[in-house]
């Protein structure tokens, strides 16, 4: 398949440099525990393992069933 004209030319940006950048002021926006992620880790009866990708500030952690294993994982500094 053949890659459309306007995308040739394209320049995608370097995500975890855009991380770093803006790190600290998400970190500052996002303070809130996301609903739909409390909501479903509150569903959750028994103990779970959890991956979360991208979890900044870790912002989410407190809602984790206290008897799961939760790994973090983000490139941001």
């Amino acid at each position: 398949m053949k890659p459309a004209q306007n995308q040739k030319n394209t320049k995608i940006p370097n995500q975890q440099q855009t991380w770093h950048r803006i790190a600290e002021k998400w970190n500052e926006y996002k303070t809130k525990q996301s609903s739909s992620v409390v909501e479903f880790l509150k569903s959750q009866k028994s103990k779970i393992k959890i991956l979360d990708l991208g979890c900044g500030g870790g912002r989410n952690f407190p809602a984790f069933n206290k008897n799961s294993i939760v790994y973090g994982v983000d490139f941001s500094e």
